[in-house]
């Protein structure tokens, strides 16, 4: 088992590398001190995204993500990049993650939190019931195609999926 130190210093030689290669495939012309100045910003959102997780994680008596894990998040629940602008989303992406700990502070269930654990892409959390909520979502995408709307964006999915979750829990 990693010692906390160790894990830190793991998961954030890990992050230091992502934000680099994040910052650099999209905004490849930046200067040196532009790109570092963003790609720092990139990894307090990281860090701070991860940190949220594994509190989320630890109050259903689960170990923090290793290196393997939190790659598997990261690239599931990656910062967007708004190409129109030219620029990384990180109001959005912070905002998501004030919402993770606002959820994880108020938590009185288990149950409800490894469900969310499930929505938000963390990994190696199943529920027996998950099926139900997927065709929840599935019946709605048919509803706005058959209305000649777009389909729900991942976003929009995993806000439905939560509202779900508040309800059922």
């Amino acid at each position: 088992m990693l010692s906390q130190e160790k894990y830190f210093d793991e998961i954030f030689e890990y992050v230091d590398l992502w934000s680099a290669g994040y910052v650099k495939a999209h905004l490849p012309n930046l200067k040196t001190e532009e790109r570092l100045k963003l790609k720092n910003k990139v990894i307090t959102s990281l860090v701070a995204r991860i940190d949220s997780i594994n509190l989320l994680r630890a109050s259903i008596g689960l170990k923090p993500m290793n290196v393997n894990e939190t790659y598997d998040y990261y690239i599931n629940n990656i910062l967007e990049f708004n190409d129109a602008l030219g620029e990384i989303d990180f109001y959005g992406y912070d905002e998501y993650t004030a919402k993770i700990d606002a959820y994880t502070k108020s938590l009185r269930n288990p149950a409800s939190a490894e469900a969310y654990l499930l929505v938000i892409g963390a990994p190696d959390i199943y529920i027996q019931n998950h099926h139900v909520e997927i065709g929840r979502v599935d019946i709605v995408n048919r509803m706005l195609k058959d209305g000649g709307y777009p389909l729900l964006t991942p976003q929009k999915t995993e806000e439905l999926l939560l509202r779900i979750l508040v309800v059922n829990n």
